[in-house]
């Protein structure tokens, strides 16, 4: 776990967490997220937040609204001011 912040402190998370996705540690750490030791199952959980979890935040406009207790997935302008062109 130590190599994991010492990645974060130097700030080498994104080429760290390609590192460990091409050997395919990913599926190995979302394996372990099943493990009955609570302990394991932090670390593997971690590791994935650290190095897996989206940085950037959500765009506010591109969540559903609620209408009447339910989600709405209509959009609001569905054609371009200028119209499409192929």
């Amino acid at each position: 776990m130590s190599g994991t912040n010492t990645a974060d402190k130097m700030n080498e998370v994104e080429r760290v967490a390609i590192m460990i996705e091409e050997c395919g540690g990913l599926d190995k750490l979302e394996a372990l997220q099943n493990h009955e030791n609570e302990a394991i199952y932090q670390k593997a959980l971690n590791i994935i937040d650290n190095f897996f979890s989206e940085s950037e935040p959500l765009d506010p406009n591109t969540a559903p609204s609620e209408v009447n207790g339910q989600l709405d997935f209509s959009s609001t302008n569905s054609v371009p001011d200028g119209g499409f062109s192929f």
